[in-house]
């Protein structure tokens, strides 16, 4: 970043990872899955180092394509506090968390030292379509009260006006990816006597399943880049550097209100989002029109070669795949097993000091059932997000293999959905529900993010409804995964369920990427 002339680094921080149950708190030592990303002031230091500023957007809520905007799952088991509100209940879990966040970072603000030189307020608050500035007040107040000393700024895209905003008493920033004039126009109707700053020019776009790459071609990224510069306005690229959403971290948007899922689309593991550096960490054609175009402004000469080079490839062989675990052993031999009435979603489950299950999938299991030829299962409402049938640990519904199966049983769009369990008598027979969380939406409406996932409604064999469950939650954490067993060869190239293992020699020094 430094090489290309820019002087500043902007990052967010997603709360449900710093504080993954209440009161759990893992910034670097926690001993959390993602543990080593967590180091914030091993990050804010870094930057020092590199000689960059930094703007901190600390949320609550953060948005960025994040699982549930980064707000923690377990929120969601007071359904009675409204998040991203005054909600008393729902501040106070906001003060606990940032006093122990802002602790850290406070003495490394610009001001005391250190390379934090402005701190967000919230995030696109604009876009909830409730105008509460009482709320962005106690924002604000809870970062005053924590010693935050620097800039305090909103961001919104500008046809949200100010109603996430206090203009006149806090710098307002634009998010955008065209029009540059006219849009800091409009930014200087609102604070004609301020600075002029783009919090987010959008270098790309996310992906979500279903759809092609993103992304932004060359000449548009100059020409609307230029734009800014000769304004002027102060520009943060938004992605300068593309990365990955690991593990089960992507989010998802358009989630209907009421809770209805028919709408949702899930984000992709990837965020290479066509940045200037993409997410393998190769310098693309932005990367040096970036450095061009400063370089027409900048006063000091500028030095490419301190920056990095592109990562060396190399190319695996055809890596066989010897090994795998059925789905149905993983959940025979499952011993943390619920015992319920009722199916209940994942974020319900009296799991992780009765705070929920955060990620993965939910296995809800009827044994000893009866089930006469043509029986027909009935899921009602909306699957959260994709349910896998098995009897007797066969599968029954049919994997995806087309965009339009998406709009078949199994997935997320169909309300009250059905489905033949068998064509023949089945006496005691066990029927598993495997539900796979493919994220949580993470950006819309207030009513938007009252969402849970797993089945939260009832279910029904030939209109009878089913009772007293077993329910299995496979959140396939580090420790659980390296502690699996009973791997074995494959046995069967059928559609079945299951989980393959290799061995490869890991070449240091070299970018991989695995295909399928």
């Amino acid at each position: 970043m430094r090489a290309v002339g820019l002087n500043t680094v902007e990052t967010y921080v997603p709360w449900n990872l710093h504080e993954l149950h209440p009161g759990s708190y893992d910034f670097g030592d926690g001993g959390s899955d993602f543990e080593e990303f967590l180091d914030i002031k091993k990050f804010l230091t870094l930057a020092q180092e590199e000689d960059l500023f930094v703007i901190l957007r600390p949320g609550p809520y953060i948005c960025a394509e994040w699982d549930f905007g980064g707000l923690p799952s377990w929120l969601l088991r007071n359904s009675s506090m409204k998040i991203r509100t005054n909600d008393s209940v729902y501040i106070n879990y906001v003060s606990k968390y940032f006093k122990v966040l802002l602790g850290l970072i406070e003495p490394l603000q610009f001001t005391k030292g250190g390379s934090i030189i402005a701190v967000q307020i919230e995030n696109e608050y604009g876009h909830i379509r409730n105008e509460d500035k009482s709320y962005l007040r106690s924002i604000i107040q809870i970062l005053r009260d924590n010693n935050v000393v620097e800039l305090l700024f909103t961001s919104d895209t500008l046809k949200s006006k100010t109603a996430g905003a206090l203009p006149g008493e806090y710098l307002m920033t634009a998010n955008f990816n065209d029009d540059a004039k006219s849009n800091l126009d409009t930014l200087k109707t609102y604070q004609s006597n301020k600075p002029n700053m783009v919090m987010e020019y959008y270098a790309g776009w996310y992906d979500q399943i279903n759809e092609e790459h993103n992304t932004l071609d060359l000449a548009t990224y100059k020409r609307v880049y230029t734009d800014i510069l000769t304004y002027p306005a102060s520009v943060n690229i938004y992605m300068f550097v593309g990365g990955t959403n690991f593990g089960f971290t992507a989010g998802a948007s358009d989630a209907s209100s009421d809770m209805n899922n028919a709408g949702l689309q899930p984000v992709t593991t990837s965020y290479d989002y066509d940045a200037p550096i993409s997410e393998c960490g190769d310098l693309t054609d932005k990367y040096f029109a970036t450095a061009d175009m400063i370089g027409n402004y900048s006063r000091q000469k500028l030095d490419l070669s301190i920056g990095p080079i592109d990562p060396n490839r190399t190319s695996y062989r055809d890596i066989e795949i010897k090994e795998q675990i059925l789905l149905s052993e993983i959940i025979n031999n499952f011993t943390d097993i619920i015992e319920s009435e009722n199916v209940m979603p994942m974020e319900l489950l009296p799991i992780n000091n009765n705070s929920g299950q955060n990620f993965g999938y939910v296995v809800y299991r009827k044994k000893y059932i009866n089930l006469t030829a043509n029986a027909v299962l009935k899921i009602s409402g909306y699957v959260r997000d994709h349910v896998l049938v098995l009897v007797n640990d066969l599968l029954i519904n049919p994997v995806l293999s087309h965009p339009d199966d998406l709009n078949k049983f199994g997935f997320w769009r169909l309300k009250d959905s059905t489905i033949v369990l068998t064509d023949k008598d089945i006496e005691n027979a066990t029927v598993d529900l495997v539900v796979e969380n493919n994220s949580r939406n993470n950006y819309g409406s207030l009513d938007q993010f009252q969402q849970y996932k797993g089945l939260t409604d009832d279910v029904f064999i030939d209109n009878e409804p089913i009772r007293n469950w077993q329910i299995m939650p496979l959140e396939f954490k580090k420790s659980w995964n390296l502690q699996l067993s009973g791997w074995h060869p494959i046995i069967t190239k059928e559609a079945t369920p299951a989980l393959y293992r290799v061995s490869l020699h890991r070449l240091r020094h070299f970018v991989k990427f695995l295909q399928n």
